[in-house]
């Protein structure tokens, strides 16, 4: 049998005027014949598919970047229709077009044996999706399809859609950059809820943005079968991510999800590790994320998650972030009545204790002025102009005054508001009670009382605004010997013994890198 198949090829290539290939007369015999970017042409493939069409041994044949073409497409259909043993036939980068696709579709779709398919990179175009959707809905054996690097775009996702919701055996699925985004988009997410086959996606590079992220959410609310979902490269940004991560909460069957080279942003990082751990039927295992920069409170909270649940994590490079800052500007903006809310909760005060205590007058109003400096009185960390502002939002009829009745009508709908908004399950009712959270957090960092400046520092300060000793007033002789003190007590230079350490050098250096003036100062505090 394994001579007739290599005299077979030999015939066919002394008709057809090719020189036979080393790599398939070798390879005829086996399981698996792969012969990759050679460049064969039409009729070197005509002589390969001679040697194919009865025999019995190659289960695996590979011609991707052969540049087979159209009528090299016919002879592989040739083949498909008299060879049953063949079950993975990858014709990749092969320039294949329309006429080509239709003669093939029309043998795999017969096939009883083919179970892997790769038609990737030969340049489909939208209508050509049509006898792609024909394979997809007629065969019943194929388990994995590939056709990443095609132009079906938004036409094609939707003649593909159909087939896949009518499909229950194809396992894998790679669309990858096929330009699909918008109403393909949508298609083929529409498709998605209604199959049950498909556990690996890939639909990288296509463009989802925000629509495509929004159908996505829909379909995995649905879909209990996708183990592997790739969205790499897909113009995810924070806005579209929240809407992806609503569907990915609920899903009960995802377990790896790729996300990089989108601009989530280091908050979009977050916020899916937050979605992780909220959710209560996530079966996720895997996030890459390798191309996004994270932040340490992200390292903290993957290390919480890890605790209580399997979870790998693939991100990008680790922000060196300094100490977060916020500002009285952070508050500028918020409710009035939820900043003196929080404030007066934290600070174990009653607003209306308060406003009695500074209602001196009992007149039950108060200035903003009066207002302003009796809550700077307790500590609020706003200034005075900050303050104003949202004094001014609080006085609800604008007369230049706070009134009792304001106040207490202000908290009294603030508190209704609040249980309101916690008790609430839908997501509007989520994000007040995020945004509320996020108040917290603001105040909370303002009220932490602020490191001291080290007292050398703070010496060194003194010491640099003396210029003119001879002529500076007492107090700040005073100051100045004191830093000089503070100085000297850090080296260590009276008390060192002789003969210990370095320290006559140390006060050489120490006199010559000082400003101008530093000798007196020390004479100054050798006098005192």
């Amino acid at each position: 049998m394994n001579h007739i198949d290599r005299k077979a090829y030999l015939m066919a290539c002394k008709m057809s005027g090719v020189i036979p290939a080393r790599s398939i007369l070798k390879n005829v015999i086996h399981e698996q014949v792969e012969i990759r970017r050679r460049v064969m042409g039409p009729q070197e493939t005509k002589a390969c598919a001679a040697a194919l069409v009865r025999n019995m041994n190659v289960k695996s044949l590979d011609l991707t970047g052969n540049n087979i073409g159209n009528d090299g497409a016919n002879y592989m259909a040739d083949v498909l229709k008299e060879n049953y043993y063949i079950t993975t036939l990858r014709l990749a980068e092969n320039n294949i077009s329309s006429s080509g696709l239709v003669s093939l579709a029309a043998e795999i779709i017969m096939s009883r044996n083919l179970k892997v398919l790769d038609l990737s990179g030969n340049g489909f175009k939208e209508q050509d999706a049509e006898y792609i959707a024909a394979i997809i809905e007629s065969n019943k054996i194929l388990r994995e399809l590939y056709i990443s690097n095609n132009e079906f775009r938004e036409l094609g996702g939707e003649l593909l859609a159909p087939a896949l919701g009518n499909n229950d055996t194809l396992e894998v699925l790679d669309l990858s950059w096929n330009h699909l985004r918008r109403k393909g988009a949508i298609a083929i997410c529409s498709g998605l809820k209604d199959n049950v086959g498909i556990k690996t996606l890939n639909l990288s590079w296509n463009g989802f943005h925000l629509m495509g992220c929004k159908a996505m959410a829909a379909a995995l609310e649905t879909n209990r079968t996708i183990k592997s979902l790739d969205l790499t490269s897909n113009r995810i940004d924070l806005e579209c991510l929240k809407y992806l991560l609503k569907g990915l909460k609920v899903n009960e069957g995802l377990e790896r999800i790729m996300l990089a080279k989108n601009p989530i942003t280091s908050e979009g990082a977050l916020v899916i590790l937050k979605v992780i751990q909220e959710s209560e039927v996530s079966t996720l295992t895997f996030v890459d994320i390798h191309t996004q920069c994270v932040s340490h409170t992200f390292i903290d909270m993957l290390c919480d998650v890890r605790d209580k649940r399997d979870l790998q994590v693939k991100y990008g490079l680790l922000l060196q972030q300094k100490a977060e800052e916020i500002t009285e500007d952070d508050l500028m903006n918020e409710d009035p009545m939820m900043v003196l809310h929080e404030f007066s909760r934290q600070k174990r005060l009653r607003l209306v204790d308060l406003f009695n205590q500074l209602d001196k007058d009992g007149s039950k109003s108060l200035t903003y002025e009066e207002f302003s400096e009796g809550l700077l009185a307790v500590g609020i960390p706003m200034s005075s102009k900050g303050l104003d502002k949202l004094l001014r939002k609080l006085d609800k009829d604008g007369d230049g005054e706070v009134d009792f009745g304001e106040l207490m009508q202000g908290q009294k709908e603030f508190t209704r508001k609040l249980l309101m908004i916690k008790s609430g399950k839908d997501e509007k009712s989520r994000e007040e009670v995020e945004k509320f959270e996020e108040l917290q957090r603001k105040l909370t960092l303002l009220l932490k009382p602020k490191k001291e400046k080290p007292k050398l520092v703070e010496a060194a300060r003194k010491l640099s605004v003396i210029k003119d000793v001879e002529h500076a007033t007492e107090e700040e002789k005073k100051e100045a010997a004191q830093a000089v003190f503070a100085i000297f007590r850090r080296k260590k230079l009276p008390d060192t013994p002789e003969g210990e350490g370095n320290t006559g050098e140390s006060a050489d250096a120490e006199t010559q890198t000082k400003p101008s003036g530093f000798g007196k100062l020390a004479g100054l505090f050798k006098k005192s």
